[in-house]
């Protein structure tokens, strides 16, 4: 189970289509084939086909779906509220402070954004740990971009498409940089299923590293400024392209919505 997955796959069969057809889904865990043991990857294959369920939206999009169950629970919801610091009673968490002032106290507080934040939130954090997490390289992130498909059908609503620009495994990494027409890698499509009016809703993922965006890192969301909106729709119009490219029956179906970066994600 140590084995590679490459090795692995060479000694299953000598089609390299077929190859890349049992790999296609190693974006899953990020470790490429070369270095991925045959374990893990059967490991979140089995994760991701055991939970491999579409969300239909159609009566109520997801999000609402949260906040009405939140709200049944009796939680409290606050919209643009940043939290300035996570406060502590020693080594126990104690609350938060929020930059208008306000005190909210807690007995326990979920963090869910990036680790090198929590480090400048939360001051009780051991030095050693603190200046582990400030040394670490970011991982890759994600690209997005969402569309609307009105052809009769959409080929990423029945299953998840893995679109490849090349078989061979070695060659194509599954962290992809969509600003390089040239580069190799994947991007991954999946769609919901189709509303009242005729349309799926597709959203299209490819890689991207925090890196490329860190000019606008210390800036808001809407206020980031014409270079950022232009590198960003820059991308995505190179999606709608790859798209196209790929159902070229259907290129006049498919119209961008919106997209995301990084920073937004």
């Amino acid at each position: 189970l140590d084995t590679p997955l490459s090795e692995y796959l060479n000694g299953l069969t000598k089609s390299e289509r077929l190859r890349r057809v049992l790999a296609a889904n190693y974006p899953l865990h990020g470790i490429e084939p070369n270095d991925c043991p045959l374990f893990t990857h059967f490991a979140v294959t089995d994760s991701y086909l055991q939970s491999a369920y579409r969300v239909d939206e159609r009566k109520r999009p997801m999000a609402k779906a949260f906040l009405f169950r939140l709200r049944e629970l009796g939680v409290e919801l606050r919209r643009e509220t940043e939290v300035a610091e996570i406060e502590c009673d020693g080594r126990s968490v104690s609350g938060v402070r929020l930059t208008t002032g306000e005190s909210i106290a807690a007995d326990v507080v979920i963090y869910t954004g990036h680790p090198k934040e929590l480090v400048k939130r939360c001051g009780a954090l051991r030095p050693v740990f603190r200046n582990r997490v400030l040394e670490l390289e970011d991982t890759v992130g994600f690209f997005t971009a969402c569309f609307s498909w009105t052809a009769d059908a959409c080929p990423a609503a029945s299953s998840d498409v893995f679109i490849y620009r090349t078989l061979d495994l070695d060659a194509a990494p599954g962290r992809w940089d969509p600003a390089s027409r040239d580069s190799l890698g994947v991007l991954y499509l999946a769609a919901s299923p189709c509303d009242e009016k005729g349309r799926y809703p597709l959203v299209a993922i490819a890689s991207a590293y925090h890196d490329e965006w860190k000019a606008w890192s210390e800036t808001e969301t809407g206020q980031r400024g014409l270079d950022y909106g232009s590198r960003k729709w820059g991308l995505a119009e190179y999606l709608l392209h790859l798209i196209r490219e790929q159902y070229p029956e259907f290129a006049e179906s498919v119209e961008l919505i919106d997209s995301n970066t990084p920073l937004t994600l």
